[in-house]
């Protein structure tokens, strides 16, 4: 019995370590990668590291530009210990998001964003009790999408510092509250802004200053909104305003000849899509 014992132990532990490199692979072998699948599978059974093993080919599947680039890293929602002092200073690209246990809140984005000093592009695809202060994130993020984080506290207060962000996109449940505001002078470099699928926003206020540079606004499927805030009168460099799956009455304020139209008159391109629910 010890010697089928110890013979069972071995050959699980090689099977891990196949799986383990398989997954490191998948992953382009970065640090964090390496640190965040060692943290979470190393007390795990094996059909565990097979399972995560299964979400990472078939995430990387459908995502075929992580091939390429190798850059952005899938966090998995367990706890993980990441020292204070320990800095990604070459990660340029970071996804966090979940294979695992989504319903739970993530206490951990925090740690992992401060950890990355020089990133300029990152993907938020989880449950966050909250958004790392604005000082936390990379002086050099331009790009960043929230996507299901469950936030419950305006996301804008603290986006609108970030002095070099360029695109935004909040997604389906990032924020979950009524009513969000852009403060005079925030947003100085912002160029594209997606709001899609907030489905409990109903007012949105952007101050005249706010987004100075903005180019590119579309609105999808945030069906509580009234309408735009009247601050877009005031962004001159807006060329395309695109609304998608919104409600007829909300496209018939934009339109011509509408209570709303002012605030739109002057964007070279106005779309409309499917908006035809009543």
């Amino acid at each position: 019995m010890v010697g089928s014992s110890g013979t069972e132990d071995s050959l699980t532990k090689t099977k891990m370590e196949k799986l383990g490199k398989e997954m490191i692979g998948y992953c382009g072998g970065l640090p964090l990668a390496i640190t965040i699948l060692g943290g979470l599978l190393a007390a795990k059974k094996i059909e565990e590291w097979e399972d995560v093993l299964r979400h990472v080919k078939s995430y990387l599947y459908e995502q075929p530009d992580l091939r390429l680039t190798k850059t952005l890293v899938n966090v998995i929602p367990e706890s993980i210990h990441i020292p204070s002092s320990f800095r990604f200073n070459r990660l340029r690209s970071l996804r966090t998001t979940t294979f695992l246990n989504e319903w739970e809140w993530d206490s951990d984005v925090v740690q992992v964003v401060s950890s990355c000093p020089d990133i300029y592009k990152l993907n938020l695809h989880r449950l966050i009790k909250k958004l790392p202060k604005a000082h936390q994130f990379s002086p050099n993020l331009a790009k960043l999408t929230l996507w299901r984080t469950g936030l419950e506290e305006d996301p804008m207060a603290t986006l609108e510092k970030l002095s070099n962000l360029k695109i935004l996109r909040l997604l389906f449940n990032s924020f979950l509250g009524k009513n969000m505001v852009c403060s005079q002078r925030g947003f100085p470099l912002l160029q594209s802004l997606v709001l899609s699928e907030l489905r409990y926003l109903e007012e949105w206020r952007v101050y005249e200053g706010a987004a100075p540079n903005l180019l590119h606004l579309e609105i999808r499927e945030c069906w509580c909104l009234m309408t735009i805030p009247d601050g877009l009168s005031f962004i001159a460099t807006l060329q395309k305003l695109e609304i998608n799956d919104m409600p007829k009455s909300f496209k018939d304020r934009l339109d011509k000849g509408g209570p709303d139209f002012y605030k739109v008159q002057h964007i070279p391109s106005l779309v409309f899509q499917q908006c035809d629910r009543e």
